[in-house]
């Protein structure tokens, strides 16, 4: 669950407090419609109404099945929605805590920085860029970015 939470975060360029808004059975009931659509995507409903919407009770977001980074939305939610499958669980939030509840992103922060801490101290890292990122990580950068920060720069050509 937790790549895949990231995987919408950064893919959707979504603040935290959105990601959670992400429903099971409107993700689902779209599922299919972004694979056999002839440009391949990935659906994502929110269980909310932007303005102006008025006929779906989903605001729905279109990620792109590869991203041009290679990170594969597709794959990790299918991933989730198959364990999801297999626990009989047909609806309610996306991303659950370990509580049953709506996940919180207070909840994915501390797991965050674990993930980037143990991307800057594996070895070897392949990517030139990873290392150049690693080496100029610190706390501050990550307190001062968290996943938030991170996310919303997901869309924007500027943060790549």
């Amino acid at each position: 669950m937790e790549g895949s939470f990231y995987g919408v975060a950064y893919c959707c360029a979504q603040w935290g407090e959105e990601v959670q808004l992400a429903d099971l059975l409107g993700t689902a009931a779209h599922w299919d419609k972004g694979q056999s659509h002839p440009t391949k995507h990935v659906v994502i409903a929110l269980l909310v109404r932007l303005k102006g919407e008025t006929r779906e009770s989903y605001h729905l977001l279109l990620l792109a099945h590869v991203t041009n980074q290679g990170l594969e939305p597709r794959k990790w939610i299918s991933r989730l929605l198959g364990l999801y499958e297999k626990r009989e669980v047909w609806h309610g939030p996306l991303f659950w805590s370990p509580t049953g509840q709506r996940v919180r992103p207070g909840e994915m922060e501390p797991k965050f920085f674990d993930r980037m801490d143990y991307v800057k101290d594996a070895a070897p890292i392949s990517s030139l860029l990873l290392k150049i990122l690693a080496m100029s990580w610190s706390v501050p950068f990550l307190q001062a970015w968290g996943y938030i920060q991170s996310c919303e720069c997901g869309g924007s050509p500027r943060c790549h």
